[in-house]
């Protein structure tokens, strides 16, 4: 999935679905809410006078604005109770709009960084945050299945930020969380792996890669290596399989004290 940073409103984005939130209780959106619910003649004021949308954590709304405003969509996520948000609650939200964002066929999502406002959380972690559940919850493994029956893909997510002042922090927060995530996943695709391809011999060459990539230090250690260090325990489990045993130890900054 394409992430991105963009400036502006996010009720004049041009992604076929766009996200805003709502807190528990409230009855009267602000906000960026309150701009898209304005451009939509109180659509989502409407839904929560009539008990359709109340806020709470995990829901989602879709509302379909007709030509109202450029989307095809709009998702309101709940956040729950304002006094109970933190960054997890933005993780959360920002894996409800992207699971329900799939389920609907949507290709490109536009969002507000959930909590950067009134939830007072830190424009930089917010942001961080909300990619990171939107990426982990659009985690799928499917390279063992001879066929894919759901193929539907979120293939952008578009962070809108309308104070141009916060955009350095906001774009410093999704890189950061577009590096954790590729690490998570690379894990996920390795323990979702079965052990006939999730080898050592394979586990070496993904260690090789990494270290080569990112300037890592790297030892890996054959069965020689290991009997040479009393590793009798290791030793002993390595006899058993049917592939050579791999030792691997990545290094980042192992030299400094």
């Amino acid at each position: 999935m394409d992430v991105s940073v963009r400036p502006g409103a996010i009720q004049v984005s041009d992604a076929d679905t766009i996200v805003v939130n709502l807190f528990l209780g409230v009855t009267r959106p602000g906000g960026a809410t309150g701009a898209v619910d304005a451009a939509l003649g109180g659509a989502i004021s409407e839904l929560i006078a009539g008990g359709d949308l109340s806020g709470k954590a995990g829901e989602v709304a879709v509302l379909y604005p007709r030509g109202a405003i450029p989307a095809r969509r709009v998702l309101v996520v709940g956040l729950g109770p304002s006094d109970r948000f933190d960054l997890e609650g933005a993780r959360r939200a920002g894996g409800s709009a992207i699971r329900r964002a799939r389920a609907l066929g949507a290709r490109r999502l536009a969002t507000i960084v959930h909590g950067a406002g009134v939830g007072g959380l830190d424009p930089a972690t917010a942001a961080q945050a909300v990619v990171e559940g939107s990426l982990l919850a659009h985690y799928r493994y499917d390279e063992l299945k001879s066929k894919v029956e759901d193929d539907r893909t979120v293939e952008s997510l578009e962070l809108l930020e309308l104070d141009a002042g916060r955009l350095p922090a906001v774009e410093a927060g999704a890189a950061m969380a577009e590096a954790v995530c590729a690490g998570v996943m690379l894990a996920r695709d390795l323990v979702n792996m079965p052990p006939n391809v999730a080898t050592p011999a394979r586990l070496a060459d993904e260690a090789t890669a990494i270290a080569d990539a990112h300037g890592m230090g790297l030892t890996i250690g054959d069965r020689a290596w290991a009997h040479e260090r009393g590793m009798g325990a290791f030793l002993a489990v390595a006899r058993g399989a049917g592939d050579e045993p791999r030792f691997i130890v990545l290094e980042h900054n192992g030299e400094r004290a």
